[in-house]
């Protein structure tokens, strides 16, 4: 197999969205669409149990999406992991974070979820939340 076919940089995510959805004019005229996504680490036995990811729609219907979660909502997320760059104050800078390509909300939050609680219901792994709610479309930059 030749290497070009090997290489792959595909994300799926499942997780709470941590807070509001922020949404914000880039100099070029397009409109980002940014948000955290706090997803729970399998087995972690020492460290962190949960990573907080960060995660920008650029696509119009993933953004009109994305705009209707609130925060605690349970959501799974397909995209690539990019790097950004631009010219802050203090010179260039970077920034790696999740391009979604395809959005999805599993489940609202519970009311004390959206008011700030810090624990919700259990998160239930990536592979049963498809299975109960069915499968995602093959990506296609659409929702």
């Amino acid at each position: 197999m030749a290497e070009e076919t090997q290489h792959r940089n595909e994300v799926t995510l499942v997780g709470r969205l941590a807070g509001e959805v922020q949404e914000r004019p880039m100099p070029s005229g397009a409109t980002l669409c940014s948000f955290r996504l706090v997803v729970r680490r399998e087995g972690a036995s020492r460290g962190p149990s949960i990573d907080t990811l960060d995660c920008v729609a650029w696509l119009e219907a993933v953004r009109q999406a994305v705009l209707r979660w609130s925060a605690g909502d349970l959501i799974e997320v397909r995209g690539a992991v990019r790097r950004r760059f631009w010219r802050g104050v203090s010179g260039p800078v970077s920034r790696c974070e999740i391009e979604v390509g395809i959005a999805r909300r599993l489940a609202r939050a519970e009311a004390g979820v959206r008011r700030g609680r810090a624990s919700g219901p259990p998160l239930t792994a990536p592979s049963a939340v498809r299975q109960r709610a069915g499968p995602l479309p093959a990506p296609s930059g659409t929702v």
